[in-house]
């Protein structure tokens, strides 16, 4: 999906990988990150968030939970995380990162409250019952708690496996119980997503759900709730921040426009987003007219289409669903134990992967900075 990207924009990025694998310094079935471009695409992101006032957190899940990196995003000057699962925060908590925001698009289990209430800034809840869980946690902390409601209209886009939330009927019936509560504070709404890319516009626009965020925000505000922060996640990027102020939002979520992997970025090579991550594989085994290579964990969604073998791009047979991808398959017979660069839309966070973050890319300088699982442990 990105490899034309990759190619055009960071062609250094490349030549380092190919010059580490073929030193033996990297294995198949590794996630590359090139931390310069990352931390440069980062840099113009949030000068994009803070020339519009938006306040930006960053996301790790698609990076591997990855700790360095959120140290460098940190030093950078963004908040924290937004964790969207509680493994997530977990790691982040292991490794001191401020946590901003977490139960979306996971909500906390019952036994990480304990852990995560003390240090989170923001919670996404989606019942009610969630929401009495959380107000006895902050109760014994002596914590007012500030929560997101996760708000949603018919006819609202949702992803499979991320059902939840609010109907925005239910809101005074809701309001009126979460009034109960001692020691929690409405302090925003969310969904998810709020932007998507329109391949025939080739832009970033928003989703049904934003008017609804809208509508739900003049309910409770109606009902003397004030609501301080609209939360507007997917597809953060340059692109969409002025966009994102325009229509109420307040606060954004950058994950892949860190990498420069949103969609919009296989399309428009203008974007000031480059690409900073790559998936590197061998070459198992040839048969049947076509070269096996590794594979750790396929991400359904990734939309991977060809692949450098040296200096040739080969295309990549579309991968079933329903299968292990013990190896991905090129359309055509190659040598054996030849080096396969992809670059795709992933989510590392659920692969066996490795992670090895370089840097001194941009430089001509490289380095290996470190190898790390998948969920963030190095290695």
């Amino acid at each position: 999906m990105f490899l034309h990207s990759l190619i055009t924009r960071n062609k250094k990025f490349i030549n380092t990988v190919q010059n580490f694998y073929n030193g033996g310094l990297l294995e198949p079935d590794t996630y590359v990150i090139d931390m310069d471009a990352l931390l440069q695409n980062a840099q113009h992101i949030l000068n994009a968030a803070q020339q519009n006032n938006i306040e930006l957190f960053f996301i790790t899940k698609q990076l591997g939970f990855n700790p360095v990196i959120a140290r460098e995003l940190v030093q950078l000057g963004y908040g924290g995380a937004v964790c969207v699962d509680f493994r997530e925060a977990d790691r982040m908590l292991q490794n001191n990162i401020p946590l901003k925001h977490c139960g979306h698009l996971v909500q906390i289990p019952k036994l990480y409250l304990e852990k995560i209430v003390p240090s989170v800034e923001y919670i996404t809840v989606y019942s009610l019952a969630k929401a009495q869980e959380i107000n006895t946690v902050a109760e014994s902390h002596k914590k007012i708690q500030k929560i997101f409601l996760k708000v949603y209209n018919d006819g609202d886009t949702f992803y499979l496996g991320q059902y939840g939330g609010f109907h925005i009927s239910e809101l005074p019936i809701l309001v009126a119980e979460l009034r109960k509560l001692s020691n929690i504070e409405i302090a925003g709404l969310t969904t998810f997503p709020a932007f998507l890319y329109n391949s025939n516009s080739k832009k970033i626009e928003p989703t049904p759900n934003v008017a609804t965020m809208q509508q739900a925000k003049a309910i409770l505000e109606e009902l003397g709730i004030k609501i301080d922060v609209l939360n507007m996640p997917s597809s953060t990027c340059v692109a969409n921040m002025s966009q994102t102020k325009a229509l109420g939002g307040n606060q954004a979520e950058v994950g892949h426009g860190l990498t420069g992997t949103t969609p919009l970025h296989a399309a428009d090579f203008s974007q000031p987003e480059i690409p900073a991550i790559l998936y590197l594989s061998e070459t198992s085994h040839n048969w049947g007219g076509k070269s096996y290579f590794y594979g750790g964990g396929y991400y359904a969604r990734s939309h991977l289409k060809n692949a450098l073998v040296g200096d040739s791009l080969k295309m990549v047979e579309k991968f079933p669903d329903d299968t292990i991808d013990y190896y991905l398959n090129l359309q055509e017979e190659v040598a054996v134990s030849r080096s396969v660069i992809t670059c795709f839309r992933t989510q590392i966070f659920t692969t066996r992967s490795k992670v090895v973050l370089v840097s001194g890319v941009q430089e001509c300088n490289p380095k290996i900075v470190g190898v790390y699982s998948s969920l963030g442990e190095q290695l």
